[in-house]
């Protein structure tokens, strides 16, 4: 071991023996994509941090006694060569040695060199903490009866390229894999309905993300079409390279192999039926689909009855536990709604609370608005007067353009400065502050034409 202990312990099958051709005279590369090429994740074992034996693993590389070099060998004659590790009688981890400059000076056959350098461990009472034998005990049951398999087994440290949603849409589309989704709610982002489909190709997963459009290929490393990915997919060459492993992970935590990425089109390129999107293809036959969907970890859970047919609604309780006031002046809530009825609907809606006391809160809300915020304090100017003002962005900002900033009015902008600056002019109005009061810093803004 060493300071970095890795993420995962993975198990591949390896279905079909390795030819004694490869053995003898095959590259490495050649030995590796014979071996891997097919093999497929049984099972992972969870080692990070949060994990029982990860944790017990980092307590002893995290121990500030805990070194990397299990010996530390010195050819002086007044150094000692030490042998570090746990000593089975302190309990501790450290280090013992001896002087070995007599026995540098004989000549001795390598296996007697090596025994002497092996059993300093037992003559110090030093345990090797370098080395853990663990074992791994798993059942494989999607192998045949009576097959003959080999597992072969990967320490391997966990790189996240992206986070999806899958294309519900989409998922009832995909030839030769079954029984198709009823919509709406198999595959759907927030079902935990257990659906299981079978696909003799491999399961494929599809996903709203494109790098290259329908008529050309896109030179760029940005794809084209994100969608709601966070990060992004590797190209298909590169699932492609036999030399590299590219996985997903349901929400168990459970490992699938990707075989092939590739992105397919649905429907005729500009009609209203057509969609592309990129397709993960799984060395799995058979999944709970379900696995990919849903939320991953449910804080409470109540039953609910459905009264009668209306408009949905949430309701969310604030609790007081400290006293005073639950949300303070100027502060902003911010929500983003998702609504699910054939494709995905968004919403952004922020709260800016103007006053509040123990019992009463008064706010102004936005919807689906481009918004920045005032990033520092102003006066108020009187009617038709202007005042110098700094924003987060002044991206959107145009002159002669009507802007609202909550606790200040309504205002035109005179003169965009820079990109954090803007001069704006007082229209005046009932809803307007009154002159030489304070506009506070983290006020919404809103363009309102």
């Amino acid at each position: 071991m060493r300071k970095k202990i890795p993420d995962y312990f993975i198990v591949f099958r390896v279905d079909h023996p390795i030819s004694l051709e490869s053995y003898a005279n095959g590259s490495t590369d050649e030995l590796f994509k014979e071996v891997f090429g097919g093999a497929k994740i049984i099972k992972s074992f969870d080692i990070r941090k949060n994990s029982a034996l990860g944790g017990y693993l980092r307590k002893i590389v995290e121990d500030p006694r805990f070194v990397e070099r299990p010996l530390e060998v010195s050819f002086d004659s007044d150094v000692l060569t030490t042998w570090n590790g746990i000593s089975y009688k302190e309990g501790t981890l450290t280090g013992k040695g001896e002087l070995l400059n007599d026995f540098w000076q004989i000549d001795r056959p390598i296996k007697e060199f090596e025994r002497f350098m092996t059993e300093g461990y037992e003559r110090n009472g030093i345990i090797c903490a370098n080395l853990m034998n663990l074992e791994f005990l798993f059942d494989d049951e999607e192998a045949q009866l009576y097959s003959i398999n080999r597992y072969i087994g990967l320490y391997v440290t966990e790189i996240q390229l992206a986070e999806f949603e899958l294309s519900s849409q989409i998922l009832g589309e995909i030839t030769g894999q079954i029984p198709p989704p009823k919509r709406g709610v198999d595959g759907e982002p927030y079902s935990v309905r257990r659906f299981v489909q079978t696909n003799p190709d491999g399961i494929e997963l599809p996903v709203d993300y494109y790098h290259n459009t329908t008529y050309e290929n896109n030179n760029s490393i940005i794809p084209y079409y994100q969608g709601n990915v966070v990060g992004k997919f590797p190209l298909p060459n590169m699932v492609d390279d036999p030399l590299r492993f590219f996985y997903v992970k349901d929400k168990n935590d459970a490992f699938k192999r990707v075989i092939s990425l590739s992105e397919v089109d649905y429907g005729f390129p500009g009609s209203e039926e057509y969609k592309r999107v990129t397709q993960l293809k799984l060395f799995d036959t058979k999944e709970d689909i379900s696995s990919y969907g849903g939320p991953v970890q449910i804080t409470s859970q109540d039953d609910a009855s459905l009264l009668k047919e209306g408009n949905s609604q949430l309701v969310i309780h604030l609790m007081n536990q400290g006293g005073g006031k639950v949300i303070a002046d100027g502060e902003v809530l911010e929500l983003n709604v998702s609504k699910y009825i054939v494709d995905r609907k968004q919403s952004d809606y922020y709260f800016q609370v103007t006053a509040a006391s123990g019992t009463a809160t008064s706010f102004v809300y936005f919807q689906d608005q481009e918004m920045t915020r005032v990033s520092a304090n102003f006066t108020q100017p009187s009617a038709g007067g202007t005042a110098s003002v700094s924003f987060d962005t002044t991206t959107y900002f145009s002159q002669g353009e009507t802007i609202y900033i909550v606790n200040g009015g309504f205002y035109a902008v005179e003169e965009v400065q820079d990109s954090v600056t803007a001069v704006v002019k007082n229209i005046g109005g009932e809803d307007n502050a009154s002159p030489a009061s304070t506009v506070s810093a983290d006020s919404l803004v809103r363009y309102v034409s």
